[in-house]
């Protein structure tokens, strides 16, 4: 049976890539989210390429915040001074919302007030970085800012980041669905033999063990992947590994 995040990567269409996605933030316990980035290149020194969501249809946006608050951000130019922007514009650590400092500027803390005012008081938002410059961010929200809330948004930190690797490795995959087929990598038979034990959960230490050769050198050929496939981490290796049908679930 395949995962939720599986599911996220194999979905047919945009709409149903947006259900399966509110389906898995609402099995995390979180009530909305929203996902931007910049494939269409623009700026990542501003949040614009965020707000693309105004229009529905907009590629590079997926949402089920409420329209209004768009309008807010936008009105107030929040993206300018957004503290969460800018963070995740310059890190792949994700930004919780209850653990950041008091923002110093007042229009930030009306930016708070405002996003209270939404139905956004508490969330984490995550970030990710593409080879060639793009950034994408995506932030899992709720209308609750109890303890119970805030220590589940602690918790599901790690399911947020692989929910975000997986968003981006799908929309990809349905924009490259409707342009012209692109050639897979070229793997060697050992970098496709560490890839697939890494996509099964397995350590480099583990498929050493398993394959029978050096822990270093299990890191080699998972470097190559990583530099034949444009990716800076695991999580999104294999995300882009399964998106291109290099390896199976």
């Amino acid at each position: 049976m395949a995962s939720p995040f599986d599911t996220i990567l194999a979905s047919p269409s945009r709409n149903a890539l947006h259900a399966n996605i509110r389906d898995v933030v609402h099995g995390l316990g979180f009530e909305s989210f929203h996902y931007g980035s910049n494939e269409t290149g623009r700026s990542a020194g501003s949040a614009d390429f965020l707000f693309d969501g105004i229009d529905p249809a907009a590629p590079s946006m997926l949402s089920d915040l409420p329209a209004a608050w768009f309008v807010r951000y936008q009105e107030q130019q929040y993206g300018k001074i957004d503290p969460i922007v800018r963070h995740c514009t310059r890190s792949m650590i994700p930004a919780v919302w209850h653990l950041q400092q008091k923002p110093a500027l007042q229009k930030a803390r009306n930016l708070v007030r405002d996003a209270r005012a939404h139905g956004l008081a508490a969330g984490a938002t995550f970030s990710l970085f593409g080879a060639k410059g793009q950034i994408a961010l995506m932030a899992l929200t709720t209308s609750r800012a109890a303890r119970t809330e805030r220590r589940n948004i602690e918790r599901q930190l790690g399911d947020g980041c692989m929910l975000l690797a997986h968003v981006y490795e799908a929309t990809r995959r349905l924009a490259r669905q409707a342009a012209p087929a692109s050639v897979k990598p070229l793997l060697t038979a050992r970098e496709h033999e560490c890839l697939q034990w890494v996509s099964a959960g397995k350590t480099s230490w583990e498929t050493a063990r398993i394959l029978a050769i050096a822990e270093r050198t299990v890191n080699f050929h998972i470097d190559n992947v990583n530099r034949k496939l444009g990716t800076h981490c695991r999580v999104q290796t294999v995300a882009r590994a399964l998106s291109l049908g290099l390896v199976t679930p």
